[in-house]
């Protein structure tokens, strides 16, 4: 069976166009087992984010990773 028999008996998946400023919900988990939730912008660089998690369990930015 040729490639394009392959591809022509496979169903095709819909590709589905991102908004930029679409939300992601994000679930960080810390070692002991406490879980914090985020819905942060795609665009949102996760150092950002890294420091939004130290704020909000009160540690230092430096000894999380």
């Amino acid at each position: 069976m040729s490639d394009d028999e392959q591809q022509q008996n496979q169903p095709q998946e819909e590709v589905k166009s991102e908004d930029a400023n679409a939300t992601i919900n994000i679930k960080v988990v810390s070692s002991t087992g406490e879980e914090v939730f985020f819905k942060i912008k795609r665009s949102t660089k996760l150092s950002k984010l890294q420091g939004a998690y130290a704020n909000k369990v009160g540690k230092d930015v430096g000894s999380i990773r």
